[in-house]
């Protein structure tokens, strides 16, 4: 095996004016440009790269997630070390333009980075999936009502380990419902009703009983959180959800206000389910 060294140019607003390092990745800026730069083991060029990419990748994530903010990379070269701590040139790729940057790197955050990246890391397949989705809302970036579903299955997914609990507090609310519904579906029978949408929303109403409607689970989730002052803005997401992007009845985009808020929402959730599910 070989050791390999990489170095990125990193494109974001931050700018590194000093030298970070997250998991062994190194973040620093030279020249007006911010770049990165890492060391793996690998057999040849192309597994090194993708080992690289990967593991940039991964802390890019845990910074994307912490600092709300898309993070781009391109690969500027590729350096095989040898025996004597000399590395030789190997490769390149083609470079995109300067991007202009704006901004010091919050390194009071770095602390927050690091317990994303070990939490996600620690997490189950529920915490992985949520963050992905969150990643994905981040990556589509304009396309608001793209990034809002990703935004949203990712409250959806977390919400869903809840459903037991769901069903348990549905028994208790439902049991009185349950008698009345059976009486009217009885007095229906004995009364030889000929009335298809009467017995049709009996039998409806009885089957909704037994269905923990998704709003439910989020706000079971949200209470086990720690994070039940957002209970009254999640129901309104499932709203604006079925109305404007799942279900596909109307052509209005979602505005930006109702994006944060998803987006925030997503978040805090996620990051809490981490802290309280890790392996």
């Amino acid at each position: 095996m070989n050791f390999w060294k990489l170095k990125y140019k990193i494109e974001s607003y931050l700018n590194f004016f000093n030298k970070i390092t997250i998991k062994d990745v190194s973040f620093y800026r030279d020249d007006a440009v911010n770049y990165a730069e890492l060391k793996v083991e690998a057999q040849d060029i192309q597994e090194a790269e993708k080992q690289g990419e990967m593991k940039l990748q991964d802390v890019l994530s845990a910074m994307e997630f912490t600092l709300n903010e898309r993070i781009n990379f391109h690969v500027m070269d590729i350096q095989q070390e040898k025996g004597s701590g000399k590395s030789q040139f190997v490769g390149d790729s083609i470079l995109a333009g300067v991007v202009a940057v704006r901004v010091p790197f919050p390194e009071t955050e770095l602390e927050n980075i690091n317990d994303i990246f070990i939490g996600i890391n620690n997490s189950n397949n529920i915490g992985t999936i949520a963050y992905q989705s969150y990643l994905k809302g981040i990556e589509v970036g304009e396309w608001y009502n793209e990034a809002f579903l990703n935004f949203f299955k990712a409250i959806e997914v977390i919400a869903n380990t809840y459903l037991e609990e769901g069903k348990r507090e549905k028994e208790i609310s439902s049991e009185e419902n349950l008698k009345s519904l059976v009486k009217n579906l009885e007095d229906y029978v004995k009364q030889k009703e000929d009335n298809l949408d009467k017995l049709k929303k009996i039998c409806t109403d009885i089957h909704s009983l037994g269905f923990v409607e998704l709003k439910k689970k989020i706000d079971i989730a949200l209470m086990d959180l720690g994070l039940s002052e957002y209970s009254k803005e999640a129901k309104k997401l499932v709203n604006f959800r079925n109305k404007f992007v799942a279900h596909g009845s109307s052509n209005k985009i979602i505005e930006i206000q109702e994006l944060e808020k998803c987006k925030n929402i997503s978040r805090m959730m996620i990051k809490k389910y981490i802290e309280k599910n890790h392996t």
